[in-house]
């Protein structure tokens, strides 16, 4: 899922029951990462296929180089915390 938090555009990914928050804009071209498709740990961009590990923000495959960044998740009680 896409959010914005603190004006950082955000992907939210529930992986095995643990969540991770990279950069929900595409460091190719801007595209909006919350509207590809998760396979796995990896997100594939809608607009022209980059994949990025949504567990570190690495690039997988490009044509992006740079990598997502990466935000620390921690759940207190019912609510996701980020590190923003």
């Amino acid at each position: 899922m896409g959010f914005t938090v603190d004006g950082s555009k955000v992907l939210v990914s529930n992986i095995d029951g643990e969540f991770h928050a990279i950069g929900s804009v595409c460091t190719h071209a801007g595209g909006p990462l919350e509207k590809g498709t998760l396979e796995g740990r990896v997100i594939s961009c809608p607009w022209h296929g980059s994949q990025f590990d949504v567990t570190d923000g690495k690039v997988v495959s490009g044509p992006a180089i740079g990598p997502e960044p990466a935000y620390k998740v921690t759940i207190e009680g019912d609510y996701l915390v980020l590190e923003v």
